[in-house]
């Protein structure tokens, strides 16, 4: 789980552990990488992720959400990137509902708040990962 990822990445992170994924947080890569000398910006290259994989890490997660004025996250975007082969396993775009005015009862019934996003999200990466 890549740190900075703010609380839609903790979340969806919480949610794929739910579903019997092993999950690293985001406090122990930071520890992981500040270890094994890797900055944020040399963990997505190949020697970045090669040296993960020499840790015993599988998949390097991803998530950058956007968010709005009620609090809500807008949209996001999560990657699960192989450390094996440098490849995308499974890559998920998500953009939350709207209907009407923004604050208004139709707009907030439409909007979904960090746990469903993160619901969402995770249900789609899990669905788009090898073998479901």
């Amino acid at each position: 789980m890549a740190p900075g990822g703010g609380l839609l990445a903790d979340a969806v992170a919480v949610e794929l552990s739910n579903r019997g994924y092993m999950v690293i947080d985001p406090a122990a890569t930071s520890n992981l990488m500040v270890r094994i000398n890797l900055s944020e910006v040399e963990v997505a290259r190949p020697e970045g992720l090669m040296k993960l994989k020499d840790q015993g890490v599988d998949a390097y997660l991803t998530v950058r959400a956007a968010g709005s004025g009620d609090n809500r996250p807008d949209s996001a975007s999560a990657r699960l990137v192989s450390t094996h082969n440098n490849r995308l396993i499974a890559g998920v775009s998500w953009q939350n509902g709207w209907g009407g005015m923004e604050g208004s009862v139709a707009d907030r019934t439409m909007r979904k708040g960090l746990s469903e996003a993160a619901i969402e999200i995770a249900e789609a990466l899990g669905k788009s990962m090898p073998g479901n």
